[in-house]
């Protein structure tokens, strides 16, 4: 079962951010999964052997390369782990909360970054996490269970979210899954119609997400510019 303490512990000191939305959609995987994994009855494992061949046959995926006139907005690469990005001029990275390592599970890397704040109090945002679950939870997740989960989040804090259709794509030779939502939020500058864009990985044992959000009528401009960002994710060995 989802350890509900552990939630509401990370809740109170993380409340509206992407990260609680991303370590809570993972924890609810978790717990699905160990729920869904009984030994499957001897007369299905044949059946169940086939589905899982015929899914796991190889099928083009489209590579995603970064635009090179956005590119020119970007500044140079940042490493996070074991990763490197290039992030969007003028966003700097924002301290995480006093006690805040304290309440997370362990293996959680987490980054977020903002611009500097608007004058009527917006803000475009991005955040970039890598997880390291418990041994054996990495294997048993798919891309289309970590992006729903972070979705799955994100529609208990937005009114009247909407989501694209999940895409398939390759970034320097890492698998990702993305979509594109919307909704309205309120906050400090009101409120607001925001959009946003996830991307998700499974890297081995490591789970990648990175997410980027703006208010209407900046956020055509910023997402942009943050999706030409994650379209220069890549490996440490890997670099150029």
């Amino acid at each position: 079962m989802v350890n509900s303490t552990k939630i509401h512990q990370i809740s109170k000191t993380m409340k509206n951010t992407n990260l609680l939305l991303f370590v809570i959609s993972l924890l609810f995987i978790s717990a699905i999964n160990q729920a869904n994994s009984k030994p499957l009855h001897p007369k299905h494992k044949a059946a169940h052997s086939a589905t899982v061949a015929k899914a796991s046959a190889p099928k083009k995926t489209d590579s995603w390369q970064p635009d090179p006139t956005l590119a020119t907005n970007l500044a140079d690469e940042t490493q996070v782990g074991s990763y490197f990005i290039r992030l969007p001029f003028g966003y700097s990275e924002i301290p995480q909360p006093p006690g805040i390592a304290a309440q997370m599970p362990n293996g959680f890397d987490n980054h977020e970054y903002g611009l500097t704040r608007r004058s009527d109090g917006t803000s475009a945002t991005i955040a970039l996490s890598i997880a390291t679950p418990p041994p054996g939870m990495t294997g048993s997740i798919s891309l289309g269970e970590v992006l729903d989960g972070t979705l799955t989040a994100k529609k208990q804090q937005w009114q009247n979210f909407t989501e694209s259709p999940a895409q398939d794509g390759e970034i320097n030779g890492l698998s990702f899954k993305r979509a594109y939502y919307k909704g309205i939020v309120s906050g400090r500058a009101g409120t607001r119609m925001a959009h946003g864009l996830v991307y998700v990985a499974v890297d081995g044992t490591k789970i990648l997400s990175y997410q980027a959000e703006d208010v209407e009528p900046y956020n055509e401009d910023t997402l942009s510019v943050a999706q030409a960002s994650i379209l220069t994710f890549h490996r440490q060995e890997t670099k150029q």
